[in-house]
C-alpha cells in the first residue's frame, strides 16, 4: 500500500488520499522501489528469502551463546571487581587521578573489545548465512536492511495533535478493516486478528532497533554495546 501511494502522483495522493510522505520516509521508499536487486534473476524467488528468514534465527542463535559467554565473563569481573574494592580500601591513600587512569584505561580496553566483538560476529554471521555453499547476495541484504528502515521510520512516525490516526501506521492500519468488495468494513472479531498481528510484532521490531543483534550501517545504526544495554534501551 505504501508503494501503491508512492507511485501517485504528489499531488492526486495528497488530496485524494490525504497522504504527505516526510522527506527521510520518501527518501527510504525511493531506495527501495529502485533499487538494483530488483532486477536480480532470483530477486522474486520466495526460497530465497525464506532460506534468509531461517539463516536470521540461527544468527541470533549465535549472539546467544556469546552473550551467555559474554555473562560468564562478567560474573568473574564483578569478582575481581570486588577483590579490588577491598584492596583499595586498604590502600586508601591512592590519589584520584590514579581512579580516573584506571576508568579512561578500561573504557578503551572496552571499546576495542566491542569492535573485536564486532568483526568476529560479522564474520560468524556471513558464515551461517551461506546456503548451499553459496553467501546471501550483498544486494538481499542491503534491501532488508533499507526495509526495516522504512518499517522504523513508520514505527516512530511523531503523532501530531494527540490524534493517532495522524500516523500513517494508523492510517494504513485502518486499510485492513475494509471488506473484501471494498464497500464496507470488517466485523470486529475479523478485523482485530490483523491488527493483533501489528501491535505483536511492532514491540519486536522496536527491541531490535534499540538494542540490534547486528549493525545496520547504511542506516547508521550501531550493534547493541556489550554492556550499558539496559541502559539504551530505556533511553529508546
Amino acid at each position: 500500500m505504501i508503494f501503491r501511494a508512492y507511485r501517485l502522483p504528489a499531488g492526486i495522493r495528497q488530496r485524494q488520499a490525504g497522504i504527505r510522505f516526510k522527506k527521510s520516509q520518501l527518501r527510504l521508499i525511493s531506495a527501495l522501489w529502485n533499487h538494483e536487486g530488483w532486477t536480480q534473476h532470483d530477486a522474486l524467488n520466495e526460497q530465497l528469502w525464506q532460506s534468509m528468514k531461517l539463516s536470521d534465527g540461527a544468527d541470533v542463535e549465535v549472539d546467544r551463546d556469546v552473550e551467555s559467554t559474554d555473562g560468564e565473563e562478567g560474573c568473574e569481573g564483578e569478582d575481581e571487581d570486588d577483590s579490588d574494592d577491598e584492596s583499595s580500601v586498604v590502600g586508601a591513600e591512592d590519589s584520584e587521578t590514579d581512579d580516573i587512569d584506571d576508568e579512561d584505561d578500561k573504557d578503551d580496553e572496552s571499546e576495542e573489545e566491542d569492535h573485536g566483538r564486532n568483526e568476529d560476529q560479522s564474520r560468524k554471521n556471513k558464515a551461517i548465512r551461506s546456503s548451499g555453499g553459496e553467501e546471501v547476495p550483498p544486494w538481499a541484504e542491503e534491501v532488508l536492511e533499507l526495509l526495516f528502515g522504512l518499517i522504523m521510520a513508520f514505527c516512530t512516525e511523531e503523532v501530531m495533535y494527540g490524534r493517532p490516526d495522524s500516523t500513517l501506521l494508523v492510517y494504513f492500519s485502518g486499510v485492513l478493516g475494509f471488506s473484501a468488495d471494498l464497500t464496507g468494513f470488517l466485523p470486529a472479531r475479523s478485523y482485530t486478528s490483523n491488527l493483533a498481528a501489528l501491535i505483536y510484532i511492532q514491540p519486536l521490531l522496536f527491541l531490535e532497533y534499540a538494542l540490534p543483534a547486528q549493525g545496520y550501517l547504511r542506516l547508521g545504526i550501531a550493534r547493541r554495546p556489550r554492556s550499558g544495554q539496559i541502559a539504551r534501551l530505556q533511553n529508546v
